[in-house]
């Protein structure tokens, strides 16, 4: 017995402790718990505090410093005027010359020169179109000279007659003859078929000999017509300079062959203004064509369709003449009354289109009046005429509407009816 008592005090000892320990946990939670809540406490006060003070120091500011404070009123910046000018649009001003000489018609830049002539024999013809940012290209005699220009270009036509030699023949010989009067860092491009107006043509580049060129070789009227572009300039420019030469290039229309009977022509005669014209039998009883803006009065003289490629009344090539007197002094000048014009005509393409025109400006003659052709102004896709005729008791303005659905076959049409004009 007195063995076991031992045992029992110790098992409750080990009782104890577990409880002792829980007890001294809890406590610790206890103040933990007490810590965090002063903690959050504080902070709570702080930001009361913090606003108490912010809304009285307010309210003493405005009650006794604010009055104090001189009020600035703000500074407005001045708004930029709105811009007065028009807008320009880019127009491209060409043009049109018929050869007699050469039997050809062509458009070339505005800020170009020609120069027509005939050498020597009847079948010897040359014209040039040049144009150089140098203060001369003409050698001592006058003659415009490869070698003078710099930066610019050389378009020339001539013609000539062989016996035996072909069209391929042709460029070989010439090719042949360049290349011993070139250095060795010269290029030479084979011989391509190309056409021009229609007809198959030959034609070769060469690079580097004095310069770039390139001509082509056509047949035409029994004869070989050789077109040259010479083309020279620093990099960029001497491709703008090339890219010109092809587009005079690309215009070249002949004349038509005067095979059989010629077609029947009818002439028109206006009494009031006094003037008359030709054409090939053309329907004046079918259809209309818009003419000028309505800003002006013009009044319509006539309408012409051509019959043989009337499709329906809003499809079929014609022209359309009207006559414009100037109700004052102010009107009678005929460049202002052409710009007004323009201008009118941009502002309604761009009303009815909503876009931008792309505008071409030619230079071209109604009988021997010189006149203006607007295309590309009108959205209704007419070209326009402009003629001014001067005449005792004040002058007076043509304007031909032209519609031309089928291209160059009824250009050329209209080109024959306009230079049939005469001024009574």
């Amino acid at each position: 017995m007195e063995n076991m008592q031992p045992q029992e005090n110790i098992s409750e000892q080990n009782l104890q402790k577990p409880i002792e320990q829980e007890q001294v946990e809890k406590e610790k939670e206890v103040k933990k718990k007490k810590h965090v809540f002063l903690a959050l406490f504080t902070i709570v006060g702080a930001a009361t505090l913090s606003v108490i003070l912010l809304l009285g120091g307010f309210s003493v500011y405005k009650k006794y410093l604010a009055s104090r404070v001189q009020v600035v009123a703000p500074v407005q910046e001045p708004e930029a005027p709105q811009s007065t000018e028009a807008i320009t649009y880019p127009v491209e001003k060409t043009i049109k010359y018929k050869s007699d000489n050469l039997k050809i018609s062509l458009v070339y830049p505005k800020d170009a020169r020609l120069a027509d002539s005939t050498e020597g024999d009847e079948q010897t013809k040359k014209l040039e179109i040049y144009f150089s940012k140098d203060a001369s290209i003409t050698d001592g005699s006058g003659a415009i000279s490869d070698l003078a220009i710099s930066d610019g270009y050389i378009f020339r036509v001539s013609t000539f007659a062989t016996t035996v030699r072909n069209l391929d023949e042709i460029a070989k010989v010439k090719k042949e003859s360049i290349i011993g009067t070139c250095p060795e860092t010269s290029e030479f491009s084979e011989t391509f078929p190309t056409t021009i107006d229609g007809i198959e043509s030959r034609v070769f580049e060469v690079k580097n000999c004095r310069g770039d060129f390139s001509i082509t070789y056509t047949p035409k009227f029994g004869v070989y017509y050789a077109f040259e572009q010479i083309y020279k300039g620093d990099i960029g420019y001497k491709q703008i300079q090339k890219a010109a030469t092809q587009e005079i290039l690309g215009s070249i229309r002949f004349y038509p062959e005067e095979a059989g009977p010629e077609q029947p022509y009818e002439t028109f005669t206006n009494e009031n203004p006094k003037f008359s014209f030709e054409h090939p039998k053309f329907d004046g009883s079918c259809c209309d064509i818009q003419g000028p803006p309505n800003n002006i009065r013009a009044q319509k003289i006539i309408t012409l369709a051509d019959k043989e490629n009337f499709v329906g009344a809003t499809n079929f090539d014609g022209l359309s003449v009207f006559y414009y007197r100037p109700s004052s002094q102010a009107e009678s000048n005929f460049n202002t009354f052409l710009e007004n014009q323009k201008n009118t005509l941009i502002d309604d393409y761009a009303v009815v289109r909503g876009t931008t025109p792309k505008l071409q400006e030619m230079s071209i003659k109604v009988g021997d009046r010189n006149a203006v052709l607007l295309r590309g102004y009108s959205w209704r896709d007419v070209d326009l005429i402009y003629v001014s005729v001067e005449r005792q008791g004040g002058n007076y303005f043509l304007i031909i509407s032209v519609k031309n659905v089928t291209g160059d076959k009824f250009e050329a049409k209209i080109d024959r009816i306009l230079s049939s004009f005469k001024f009574l």
